[in-house]
């Protein structure tokens, strides 16, 4: 009898082992033949964040679950999901969904993503099965001069006039950053042409602030002229990066404020804003 308890014993604990295999390592389309319910506990694949690449729709360190046991009908624009990324398990936004082809992309990373197949989709998110870490889908943006502008998650709008929007960060106690949208009216000039006379604005301003880089960067069809500049005041050390954009006869001014020390944190942000720049008459 103790002998048939011993065997029982080993066979459950095996069972248990290779359950568990199953569901870390089975394909996809294997656990949806298996299981056919997509509430089972073998279709749920949780993850959790690394890193700042899926910011401001996911946050890092949050544990998101995904389901393995989805429906093709679910899959829709911005919806994240999980595909092998060189043996890796990557999570992605799905950007668009064209046949089987499938855009996907990461909020804050640069690297362009080769078009994907519905096959290669190991899981995805149900906001259902994530109470505790909802997915920020709609960004907050505002209207100003006739276009849009992001409004960064934990960040609001403090101060808007007809040529000025100002957006402050909610989560600094004693130096608030902040960036400000204004737009100047430069006629037919070329932006190249209005620069000198732009930087001569910025020094008169702040004699302190030392120009370190400057670059062009193309974005939704947008090519923003990049200024990354120094500033010491008050025994502080600011980085600040300005983004000049032309659009007909104006020019539109992103000047982003900040405390050298969060200086990649808030490039992202910077970026962030940028990435969500878009005119709208």
């Amino acid at each position: 009898m103790k002998k048939i308890i011993n065997i029982s014993i080993y066979v459950v604990a095996i069972i248990t082992v290779l359950l568990f295999l199953f569901y870390i390592f089975a394909p996809r389309d294997w656990t949806n033949k298996a299981v056919k319910n997509k509430d089972s506990v073998l279709c749920k694949l949780p993850i959790k964040i690394e890193g700042k690449s899926l910011e401001p729709v996911i946050n890092r360190g949050d544990i998101i679950i995904f389901n393995k046991c989805f429906d093709i009908q679910d899959l829709k624009q911005e919806t994240p999901i999980v595909f092998k990324e060189n043996s890796v398990n990557t999570v992605v936004l799905i950007k668009e969904i064209s046949d089987n082809n499938i855009s996907i992309y990461q909020p804050n990373k640069d690297k362009v993503f080769s078009p994907i197949s519905i096959e290669d989709i190991i899981a995805i998110y149900y906001e259902e099965e994530n109470p505790v870490s909802p997915i920020k889908k709609e960004l907050e943006k505002v209207e100003f001069q006739n276009a849009l502008v992001l409004v960064p998650q934990n960040w609001h709008v403090s101060q808007k006039e007809d040529n000025s929007l100002v957006i402050q960060n909610l989560q600094e106690e004693d130096f608030k950053t902040y960036f400000q949208v204004y737009t100047e009216d430069i006629g037919n000039k070329l932006l190249f042409d209005y620069l000198p006379e732009f930087k001569a604005k910025i020094q008169q301003l702040a004699p302190e602030i030392s120009f370190t880089k400057e670059d062009i960067l193309e974005i939704n069809d947008n090519s923003f002229y990049i200024i990354e500049s120094t500033l010491s005041q008050q025994g502080k050390e600011f980085f600040v990066m300005f983004a000049l954009l032309k659009n007909q006869n104006k020019v539109f001014i992103f000047s982003f404020n900040s405390l050298d020390i969060l200086k990649q944190d808030n490039s992202v942000t910077f970026r962030q804003v940028l990435d969500n720049f878009y005119f709208i008459k």
